[in-house]
């Protein structure tokens, strides 16, 4: 499944949010952000809920945010989380 964001960023975020808890809270992952390694348990996935400007992924004690705009692109496979805007990368294993 594809998802591209465009206009509708603030009603899209919520849908992706809540399926994210879902499918990867407590769950073994490997984490890549702009070619930067992170192994371990998601024990947390918080959103923003002022601006809906990024999602949080917390592995052990490392917070990780993921800037959510305009341009933001998410790619959703088996296994694969991929989640892309124009200066930001993020690739989550399960």
């Amino acid at each position: 499944m594809r998802l591209y964001v465009s206009n509708t960023k603030d009603q899209i975020i919520f849908l992706l949010f809540d399926f994210l808890l879902a499918t990867l809270l407590e769950k073994e992952v490997k984490l890549i952000f702009n070619e930067r390694s992170y192994e371990g348990t998601i024990s947390k996935i918080q959103l923003d809920e002022e601006e809906y400007e990024y999602i949080e992924f917390t592995i052990g004690e490392k917070a990780i945010k993921f800037p959510f705009v305009e341009d933001s692109k998410v790619r959703l496979d088996k296994g694969l989380f991929y989640f892309e805007t124009r200066s930001n990368t993020i690739l989550i294993y399960v």
